[in-house]
């Protein structure tokens, strides 16, 4: 980690920890899963498997992004071939570029259409001397138009072999599921097989999740005392992303004020917490 040129040590010279407990850093060990999201992460797997689809849904900040990365690091890259698109709130054309650039698919200037050309592609890839079956994670789904979903759902399937030529991750936030239950979405929604679901974490769930991400760190024990992570519960209501922003922006206070710990005191006296729900 670099230094800040006003402080006189780095976080961890002054805590004492190897790495900071609440940054996410390349290289990091698995992530710290509830045992909803194990659980969650387990069906996941056995639906790819098996070739299925499905809709991830939650709240921002309830662990989607990191849920979808650690279930693409789990997939075997031998057998299967992840297709990631970060972000969906572009029109039709935009969103074929997109996938056909995530394929490593040049369109060109051909005269077939776009979707047909990606729909040979996948096939092709399936069907390869080492064949690898595509997996399309579609992130922001909620903001995908009609016809795309529809484009995204014709390629799921080989009419010649009567089989599935990709499965398909729809993720998004908690309307995803309510607009894919309209009848004229119908023909999406048949094709998913499940619908996952993160949440928020309970206050448990906050305490066992703050005490390992220390843990983890290295750090001292006591560096965030129990009613310290009660009140943190509370006030980010379990969002996981509120949760680390807030222990990140306390444990940066804690050096202004130069104090090893944060304590109740310090959360309630706090300059720069930012104000959540």
């Amino acid at each position: 980690m670099t230094r800040n040129a006003l402080f006189p040590a780095t976080p961890n010279e002054f805590f004492g920890f190897k790495r900071h407990p609440f940054i996410d850093q390349p290289g990091e060990a698995e992530p710290l899963f509830s045992e909803h999201e194990e659980r969650m992460l387990m069906m996941a797997m056995e639906m790819l498997r098996i070739g299925k689809s499905f809709v991830l849904t939650g709240a921002p900040g309830t662990g989607k992004t990191t849920f979808v990365r650690h279930l693409r690091e789990r997939l075997d890259s031998r057998a299967f071939l992840p297709v990631f698109l970060p972000y969906s709130g572009l029109n039709r054309a935009g969103m074929l570029k997109t996938l056909a650039a995530a394929c490593n698919l040049d369109l060109g200037k051909r005269t077939v259409p776009p979707l047909i050309r990606i729909q040979k592609h996948l096939l092709d890839l399936a069907q390869d001397k080492n064949p690898r079956f595509p997996v399309l994670i579609v992130d922001d789904a909620h903001l995908l138009e009609q016809e795309s979903l529809l484009d995204l759902c014709a390629l799921l399937a080989d009419p010649d072999q009567k089989r599935s030529s990709a499965s398909l991750i729809l993720v998004g936030d908690e309307t995803l599921e309510r607009r894919l239950r309209l009848n004229v979405l119908a023909p999406v929604w048949t094709r998913m097989a499940c619908s996952l679901s993160t949440r928020h974490l309970d206050e448990s769930e906050v305490t066992q999740f703050i005490q390992k991400q220390i843990d983890r760190a290295q750090a001292p024990k006591d560096l965030i005392q129990t009613d310290a992570i009660a009140m943190l519960a509370a006030k980010t209501r379990g969002n996981r992303r509120e949760l680390l922003n807030t222990a990140t922006v306390l444990l940066t206070e804690a050096m202004l004020r130069n104090e090893k710990v944060i304590n109740a005191q310090l959360v309630l006296s706090s300059e720069f917490w930012k104000t959540t729900g």
